[in-house]
């Protein structure tokens, strides 16, 4: 893969080396299948996970405004300033939206050249990424039926939404209401009505997410098929982070709309 450089939203043909190459879409398919079939000839097989971050929510304009120590100490537990709304469940901001139609317009541009598409879709249950994904996806896809997952193991925690606790933008909107705001979305089972999870007095640890993070691709190896390959996950980026330590990934820290396809190769499915 190229060198990432986040300091822009997104380079091109989204890392692929040579990304003016005619044939780099084709090269990197035949890559991906003959290590894919390798894989399966082990029990085991191989995702590529397009990892997207959401555009920018007003939380992050928020977090600007104030600076870190501020936001974590103070702004981050109310729901506004007076200014700002940015809790619960936080919309895009106009420059958020933007940066989604760049990421559609990014697919316009590598999709003739090749570029598979996602076969599966998984979702946060947070607005600013479910809109992102609607977004990045328009007139690309005509029905993707995303999955929006907030599933729970032994710490009561959900897999793709972000760090959960005390910051009210990480609080979701009712079910109810999401499901009036992304009628084609479907909702994992066991989907609760209210968030039950988020808490006012305390917030999940890194360690926690890397955690939530494996058991969510556990999740969606379970509601995949071995031949669903390519796969987008539309988040935030503390889960992103989190998916890359529990893959063994580098570390890259996304921007607002940023997108990292990685190759996932599992053993012993």
């Amino acid at each position: 893969m190229a060198k990432f450089d986040y300091q822009h939203q997104l380079i091109p043909s989204f890392g692929l080396p040579n990304p003016e190459h005619p044939e780099r879409w084709e090269e990197f398919k035949t890559r991906v299948q003959a290590l894919h079939e390798d894989r399966k000839r082990k029990n085991g097989l191989v995702k590529v996970l397009y990892v997207g971050r959401h555009g920018q929510g007003w939380h992050n304009v928020a977090l600007a405004k104030y600076g870190r120590e501020l936001w974590d100490g103070k702004w981050a537990a109310l729901e506004g300033d007076g200014e700002i709304v940015w809790g619960p469940d936080p919309e895009l901001t106009p420059q958020g939206i933007q940066e989604a139609k760049n990421v559609n317009s990014a697919w316009a541009k590598e999709l003739p050249e090749g570029m598979p598409l996602p076969q599966r879709w998984f979702a946060s249950p947070f607005q600013r990424a479910s809109n992102t994904l609607r977004i990045t996806f328009d007139g690309h896809v005509e029905d993707p039926k995303p999955l929006i997952i907030e599933v729970r193991f032994q710490l009561s925690l959900p897999e793709l939404r972000e760090m959960i606790g005390m910051h009210t933008c990480d609080k979701r909107s009712p079910k109810r209401t999401i499901a009036e705001r992304f009628p084609t979305f479907d909702f994992e089972e066991g989907f609760a009505e209210e968030d039950e999870l988020w808490l006012t007095h305390q917030r999940e640890t890194e360690e926690e997410m890397i955690i939530r993070a494996a058991r969510g691709l556990d999740k969606i190896m379970e509601l995949t098929d071995a031949d669903d390959v390519y796969i987008s996950i539309s988040a935030h980026t503390g889960i992103a982070r989190a998916l890359m330590a529990a893959v063994g990934h580098r570390r890259y820290d996304l921007p607002t709309g940023g997108v990292l396809p990685m190759v996932v190769a599992i053993s012993g499915c």
